[in-house]
Parts: C-alpha cells; sequence; structure tokens
C-alpha cells in the first residue's frame, strides 16, 4: 500500500492533525518493510509528531532493534528526545532493551543526558532494576 501510494503522487512527508509523518506510523507500528521504503524515497527520518516523538523514540519503546539500527545507519539523530526530554537511551533503559542500550552506547549516544526532571539513562536503568544495565553504564 505504501509503494502504491508514493508511486501515484502521495506527499512521502505530509502529516495529519497530530504531526504523525508515514514513517512515523510505520515506526510506531513496527512496520519495517514500509519504514525503508519510506526512508529510501527521502522521508525525513528525523520528523516529530506533535508530541515530539520520532520514529526513533518510537523504535527504543518498542524494543525494536533492526529499526534503530537502520534509522542510525541512515542519518537519524541519535540523542533525539521527546517532549519531556526522554532520548532514546533514556527509553531503552526505562524498558530494560539491553541490545539496544548498548546499540546507542556503542554509536555515541549521549549517557549523561538529562530530562526535564534532570533523570539520566542511569536512574532509568536503576529504576528499572536491570542490575545489568546498571553495571554497563557505569
Amino acid at each position: 500500500m505504501t509503494k502504491y501510494l508514493v508511486e501515484h503522487g502521495a506527499t512521502i512527508n505530509e502529516t495529519n492533525k497530530y504531526g504523525y509523518t508515514p514513517l512515523i506510523y510505520a515506526s510506531k507500528y513496527n512496520n519495517y518493510k514500509a519504514m525503508k521504503y519510506l526512508i529510501e524515497y527521502g522521508a525525513d527520518i528525523n520528523a516529530k509528531n506533535n508530541f515530539e516523538y520520532s520514529s526513533l523514540i518510537y523504535l527504543a519503546q518498542h524494543g525494536n532493534l533492526e529499526g534503530v539500527k537502520y534509522l542510525i545507519e541512515n542519518g537519524a539523530n541519535i540523542d533525539d528526545y521527546e517532549r519531556s526530554g526522554d532520548t532514546s537511551l533514556m527509553i531503552a533503559c526505562k524498558n530494560s532493551f539491553d541490545d539496544i542500550v548498548e546499540y546507542l552506547v556503542e554509536n555515541n549516544a549521549n549517557v549523561n543526558a538529562k530530562n526535564s526532571w534532570g533523570h539520566t539513562p542511569l536512574m532509568y536503568a536503576c529504576e528499572s532494576g536491570n542490575l545489568t544495565l546498571v553495571q554497563y553504564l557505569l
């Protein structure tokens, strides 16, 4: 469906009233095939919706390592953040997605970033009770 729409003139970065682009929807619902297609055809990889969620934030939230890797490899801002200031690294720490945390850190995500409440990735790893992540971040 995505391919058909793009080939028939759909605007690739069009947004709805909530600011969702097709790429953000594809990322939010883990549609990797559509996501890749949209990026290949020029979708704004760092676009944010009205809630300041980008594709990278949604993929980190859902534990989609393959999608996170693809976005980073194609130029997504690794330290992107949502409305409260949580970065993809913080979100991965909150949800104990060790593989995503390791990938983001290995690709130079800011481990000292603070959100609007002063929380850091390490604080979220502690709150999640994931000692492996805590040790990794130390």
